[in-house]
């Protein structure tokens, strides 16, 4: 941190720079307090002022654990230490007493309505390109954020599903040794590589016995999930735990693959004589190759699983759980009732005892024989 390269002069040769400097200035604060996310501009067009407001009063209140505590660490591991000056309370009350149209207005223009009181201060200063700028985060607009992903490769969804289609492209040999070869294409095919779906079982046509999916609802849920993550899950054949296919050829799949991870089109095993070892390489080449995945699941369907609530869907009572809970509702309206009418059952229970109660001055009117107190 602080290493760099200056120029004296716009045409002149850079020269390498470390800063002696060990307190930087941070500018963060801006954003959270004048609206210069593209998200304030969504809270707007769904909510209107109100949730502009409560957006930015929720960016305030989470800038202490998800913003401070990382940067001072960072910074800190470096040997230096940092500033925010649009975090002093100063700048916070100034514009925490503002009107919240003062601060951003995202009926205008991106580059222009957000972050306006420190537009119309840059402008003022005489920055005017600066002022007019659209906000760009830096590491998006100095390609820092691509190059550390082309560093890093794949993510570990896409792993995931990479890994889970060479092992199927690997173990082709061997299913068909075990279950028998695969159906006949029904129609043309053109596809390079036609596998068994492993999320469902198998029939052997040989033996006519029925075979396990090969990876278990366990293993494709986790791997659904990672699939979502990354965005491939239209890499992944049809199983009860992924319903619902991408709609897509196999050939626009793998077109998109290609263009998502930087394959190309022909990417195939090696041609000639067999070589195990050349042919196992090359699997990490055919991963994103067209595949037609033999076979078709029976999904059952359950009533409100695309609304996340198989449990109570179809149900009469939606609520589950202890059975003082579930009696609440009802025990509460009774103890009302009662309670309204306390008053009035006091009153009738007095006048009804005070009568009976007993005179010590009258004898036992009792008609039966006193028992002894023994």
């Amino acid at each position: 941190m602080g290493k760099g390269q200056v120029r004296i002069t716009p045409d002149g040769e850079a020269i390498p720079y470390i800063s002696p400097a060990r307190v930087l200035l941070n500018g963060l604060g801006s954003d959270e307090l004048l609206g210069g996310y593209g998200r304030h501009r969504s809270a707007y067009n769904s909510g209107g002022w109100q949730a502009v407001i409560e957006e930015l009063q929720l960016e305030i209140d989470r800038i202490p654990i998800r913003n401070l505590g990382r940067d001072d660490r960072v910074i800190s591991s470096h040997g230096k230490e940092t500033r925010h000056p649009f975090l002093s309370l100063t700048v916070l009350n100034f514009i925490a007493s503002l009107p919240v149209h003062y601060k951003m207005d995202p009926r205008l223009e991106v580059g222009l309505g957000d972050k306006m009181l420190l537009r119309l201060a840059a402008w003022k200063l005489g920055l005017v390109e600066a002022s007019q700028r659209k906000k760009r985060a830096m590491q998006f607009g100095s390609h820092s954020a691509r190059m550390d992903g082309e560093r890093r490769g794949l993510s570990a969804g896409a792993k995931a599903v990479k890994s889970f289609r060479i092992k199927q492209l690997a173990s082709l040999q061997s299913y068909v040794i075990h279950n028998g070869p695969l159906p006949a294409p029904t129609g043309e095919q053109s596809t390079p590589h036609r596998l068994p779906n492993p999320f469902i079982p198998h029939k052997n046509p040989l033996t006519g016995r029925w075979a396990p999916p090969t990876i278990s609802l366990r293993r494709q849920a986790d791997l659904v999930k990672k699939a979502k993550a990354s965005n491939t899950l239209y890499l992944l054949p049809p199983g009860p735990k992924n319903p619902k296919t991408s709609g897509l050829t196999t050939e626009a799949t793998a077109k998109l693959a290609y263009k998502q991870f930087g394959g190309r089109k022909g990417q195939g095993f090696p041609k000639g004589s067999f070589n195990k070892i050349k042919w196992k390489q090359s699997l990490g080449n055919t991963w994103m190759n067209p595949v037609e995945w033999v076979g078709e699941p029976k999904v059952k369907e359950v009533p409100g699983a695309e609304l996340g609530t198989r449990l109570y869907a179809a149900k009469k009572r939606m609520f589950k759980g202890h059975r003082w809970e579930r009696l609440k509702a009802a025990r509460d309206k009774k103890k009302k009732v009662l309670m309204r009418d306390m008053a009035r059952r006091i009153r009738n229970y007095k006048a009804y005892y005070h009568k009976r109660k007993p005179n010590p001055l009258k004898t036992y009117s009792s008609a039966k024989a006193k028992k002894l107190p023994f």
